[in-house]
């Protein structure tokens, strides 16, 4: 499986970033920005890089940084809640039928799920779900 699949998508690092999410990830999307003959101005490109200390060292900018955070460490972030008197835990699987991932918000006490995310790989699935929690401020950073 390529590593992309396991990290979550830059789009949602970048938001989880701007969201207040502590920047500590093994891997990381930095931005560099490439000049090339053909192109009259340079044009920014992301990568996904694994955490190099040397990088650390020499101060490289934190806007081109942004934690590329994995399916396990969202699962450690994502909390168990609770809802109007209702234990709730946040779990995740490859929804029935379909390519994508799926992650919910489940009372304990029977009552179904409460809120679902929808993602391609469950790394996405599971940051949406993060993104969730915290714009509506069910948990703080």
């Amino acid at each position: 499986m390529n590593l992309e699949h396991q990290v979550v998508s830059l789009h949602l690092a970048k938001r989880l970033k701007e969201l207040g999410v502590k920047q500590g990830s093994y891997f990381y999307w930095r931005g560099v920005t490439w000049n090339t003959p053909e192109a009259k101005t340079a044009f920014p490109v992301w990568e996904l890089r694994a955490k190099n200390y040397r990088e650390e060292r020499e101060g490289y900018r934190t806007k081109d940084i942004v934690a590329a955070f994995t399916v396990a460490e969202l699962g450690e972030m994502l909390p168990q809640l609770q809802f109007d008197k209702k234990h709730c835990v946040v779990c995740s699987y490859q929804f029935a039928g379909t390519s994508g991932y799926a992650c919910d918000i489940v009372s304990v006490r029977g009552g179904g799920y409460l809120h679902r995310e929808m993602g391609l790989t469950e790394a996405d699935a599971r940051a949406k779900m993060l993104v969730y929690l915290l714009e509506n401020k069910l948990i703080s950073v």
